[in-house]
């Protein structure tokens, strides 16, 4: 059974507004990412505050922005709900 587009976005972007994606926080995100952000582990005090501290995690995360989507995209998939 297929099922249509726009009950799939309906889904999730009812699924992700009960997670607390606010769209002006979403926005704010991606327009720091594209704005240069990306890349610099900028988002992970809020994931991860308890390790802020420790240069080898917050190197491994840089590492891993870079190298899983590029800014464009990663802000791409930020808006994607909507």
């Amino acid at each position: 059974m297929r099922v249509p587009a726009e009950k799939v976005r309906e889904q999730i972007s009812s699924l992700l507004t009960a997670w607390g994606m606010d769209a002006d926080i979403v926005e704010s995100a991606a327009g720091a990412i594209e704005g240069g952000d990306w890349g610099r582990a900028k988002m992970l005090p809020l994931l991860a505050p308890s390790v802020v501290g420790d240069e080898r995690i917050v190197g491994w995360w840089r590492r891993y922005e870079r190298m899983a989507a590029t800014p464009n995209a990663a802000a791409a998939m930020l808006r994607a709900k909507d």
